[in-house]
């Protein structure tokens, strides 16, 4: 009834069960919720050591065997900034590796595991299979497939290595296969239905999830000598005519100043309201560009999480919500803007975006 994985179930008993199938309820008094919680913490390898001591018992399985030996979730695995192949060193089942770059691939394959878009994992598939090099990649949409790959394993900092010689590395090291093993697995559990975005070599599906760096790169923006950077809620890709929307639903003190802090929240499955930036007006460019999109043949795009960061302490990605148009505003410095999304927001995350205007 409650879905989801182990750490979202104990989410769920600590939050008092806010999202449950309409109709349901569940309530526990404080001394049973307790209790609940501390059996389903403890039933579980949870600890590094614990794990590391299920793992040398189990032998040399692979991740999925040991993922269901244990009911563990991939995140448990990589949290902590630990890979499966940590776990594997660690149980004195594989040499150590020596390379200068696994911890960053490590690292890499953990912030990858919100992977559900079925043309991005079909496409790491074949290039984790095959090992082709970037430049056999025939189109411009696998090009920025591949830098999108590229930022994940790189990130945005500089200095990096050029787009072929970053995705060589990583196809030479060992973590090759341990990457190729996790994307069989996100391809098992992804239940979203994706729709493909109509928007010409830009290779991201509507309801997939994704994070910052990899919108920016699916729009072919940034380079390995100049990677792309938002420090804003919101960028203008004048190449593909299209603005992109990024919203933090829950903006907390430490991360968001007062003038920061905009009412961003969703009315509908089809309708949300988003404020603009505090110097945007009405009839200055953006505010025009905005309102007269549809006649000016401009894209809109909202990119939506709950939080900054997840409960492991990683970058929250985001949901993908698809393109959407104007429906009206108030005020200005910010506009406060009502925009109808093409495709209705998924349950879960419209019952998070709804409670946030309450």
């Amino acid at each position: 009834m409650v879905g989801g994985t182990r750490r979202e179930l104990i989410t769920a008993i600590e939050d008092g069960f806010p999202f449950l199938p309409s109709g349901c309820h569940v309530e526990l008094d404080r001394v049973a919720s307790q209790l609940v919680l501390e059996n389903v913490k403890s039933a579980l390898p949870g600890r590094w050591k614990s794990r590391v001591d299920e793992l040398r018992g189990l032998g040399n399985v692979s991740l999925a065997r040991y993922l269901s030996e244990t009911g563990l979730e991939l995140e448990d695995i990589y949290q902590g900034n630990r890979s499966w192949t940590d776990h594997q060193m660690a149980a004195e089942l594989r040499p150590e590796l020596v390379g200068p770059d696994e911890k960053r691939f490590g690292r890499a394959i953990g912030r990858m595991l919100h992977t559900d878009d079925p043309e991005r994992l079909n496409f790491l598939r074949g290039l984790l299979a095959s090992g082709r090099s970037p430049s056999q990649f025939p189109t411009e949409r696998e090009r920025r497939l591949a830098w999108m790959f590229h930022l994940s394993l790189w990130g945005t900092q500089t200095p990096q290595p050029s787009l072929q010689v970053g995705l060589d590395a990583f196809l030479r090291s060992p973590l090759r296969a341990e990457l190729h093993e996790v994307v069989g697995l996100l391809d098992d559990r992804a239940e979203t239905i994706h729709r493909p975005l109509d928007i010409a070599d830009v290779p991201l599906m509507i309801h997939g999830t994704y994070s910052r760096d990899e919108v920016l790169g699916a729009f072919g923006l940034g380079s390995p000598s100049k990677p792309p950077q938002v420090r804003e809620g919101v960028k203008w890709v004048e190449e593909a005519n299209t603005d992109l929307f990024f919203v933090t639903l829950q903006k907390s003190d430490n991360d968001y100043s007062p003038t920061t802090r905009y009412r961003d929240f969703a009315i509908s499955p089809e309708l949300f309201h988003w404020e603009s930036q505090s110097t945007t007006t009405e009839d200055g460019p953006v505010g025009r560009r905005y309102r007269q999109h549809r006649e000016d043949g401009s894209h809109v795009l909202m990119f939506v999480r709950e939080h900054r960061r997840t409960s492991r302490g990683t970058t929250e990605p985001y949901l993908f919500l698809g393109p959407m148009s104007y429906v009206s505003h108030t005020g200005e410095r910010p506009m406060a803007l009502t925009w109808r999304l093409h495709h209705r927001i998924p349950g879960e995350m419209y019952g998070r975006a709804k409670a946030v205007a309450g």
